[in-house]
Order: C-alpha cells, then sequence, then structure tokens
C-alpha cells in the first residue's frame, strides 16, 4: 500500500498545475458539492495516510453511488478544466481496490460474457457508435446493473473488427480511455462493497 501511496503522491506533483485549474473553475461556480469532495480528497490523499482520509472519502462514494450521472458529469468538468485530475482519483480508488476482497465477483462467467456482448450490439452501438459520449451513459448504467466492470467490456470487445469506427478508432480504446466511467463504477463498486 505505501508504493501506490507514493505514487499518488508523484501524480499529484506532477499534475498540480491541473488540478489547480480545475479548483479555480469549480469555485466560481459552485458546479457541485462533489466537485469539491473529489477536489478536495485527491489533495488530503497526497498528505494524508489512505486510513486518515477514509470518513472523506466514504462521504465521497456515498455521493457518486447515489448519483453516478452526476458523478460522470461532475468528474468530465474536472477532467476538461484540469487534464490528468481524474487519473489522481483513480488512484486513490486503486490504493483502496487493494484492500477489497470482491474482484472475484467482477469476473464474468460465460452467461454474462453472452450478455454483454448482447448489451453492446442491441443498444445502438453497432448502428450509430459513433457518438461515444452518448452511449457512455447507456454503458454505465449496464455496468453498474450487472457489476460488470468497463474493464472487463473493454476486454471482451477488443477482438471484434466489427466495433471499429470508419476513422480507425475501436470501442475498446474509447473506453480503455475512458478514466471517469471506470472512476464512477470503482467507486460504486467500493461504496456498495
Amino acid at each position: 500500500e505505501i508504493y501506490h501511496q507514493l505514487d499518488h503522491m508523484e501524480g499529484v506533483l506532477i499534475h498540480s498545475g491541473a488540478w489547480r485549474k480545475a479548483q479555480r473553475a469549480q469555485r466560481p461556480q459552485k458546479q457541485s458539492p462533489l466537485i469539491a469532495n473529489i477536489l478536495g480528497l485527491i489533495r488530503a490523499g497526497a498528505l494524508q495516510p489512505a486510513e486518515e482520509t477514509r470518513t472523506a472519502l466514504d462521504v465521497c462514494l456515498q455521493q457518486i453511488a447515489d448519483a453516478p450521472g452526476e458523478a460522470l458529469a461532475a468528474l468530465d468538468f474536472i477532467e476538461s478544466k484540469g487534464s490528468g485530475v481524474t487519473l489522481l482519483f483513480a488512484n486513490q480508488l486503486n490504493i483502496l481496490r487493494y484492500e477489497s476482497e470482491h474482484d472475484r465477483y467482477l469476473v464474468p462467467n460465460e452467461w454474462l460474457s453472452q450478455r454483454i456482448m448482447n448489451f453492446v450490439f442491441t443498444n445502438q452501438w453497432s448502428s450509430g457508435w459513433t457518438n461515444y459520449a452518448r452511449w457512455r451513459s447507456s454503458l454505465l448504467d449496464f455496468c453498474l446493473q450487472h457489476c460488470v466492470s468497463p474493464r472487463t467490456v473493454r476486454e471482451l470487445v477488443e477482438d471484434n473488427p466489427s466495433l471499429r469506427r470508419a476513422d480507425g478508432v475501436h470501442l475498446s480504446e474509447l473506453i480503455g480511455a475512458d478514466v471517469p466511467l471506470d472512476c464512477v463504477f470503482e467507486a460504486s463498486r467500493l461504496f456498495w462493497a
């Protein structure tokens, strides 16, 4: 755990300018308490051991689990104002993830793998998936409802050539690059675990 804590501290140093930009952008508009909590948690996580930030983290996890759509929008806002800052939040969640014994439930069986593929192909993806931003909210709902990690979805679809857009971008690449989506799923999972 100490190595993950040191990685997080180094990440905060590297992305401190982006974090400050996100902090300044949030203040005048007072977008949401969740944005302030996430930014405060990132800062506290760089300065204090994980056990000292546990209460603040639990509050943040509950806010995310209670309103995943709002949480996705909050993380999108943070990332748009400070590139790389959502990675810092993901790192904090990863520090906690090593303490979790629930990862075995995230490995899909054959039935769930088929359900994931059915979701991808019947949920407007194959016919009009050029707008990933619109489709990802359906993906988030599916992942939360079925306790399927976006990473698992990415791994299952990455070898399917029919999921490549005309511009060459594959669905698995879009899911893999979507740090806010992954953060909302992981935070919700940690809250309910």
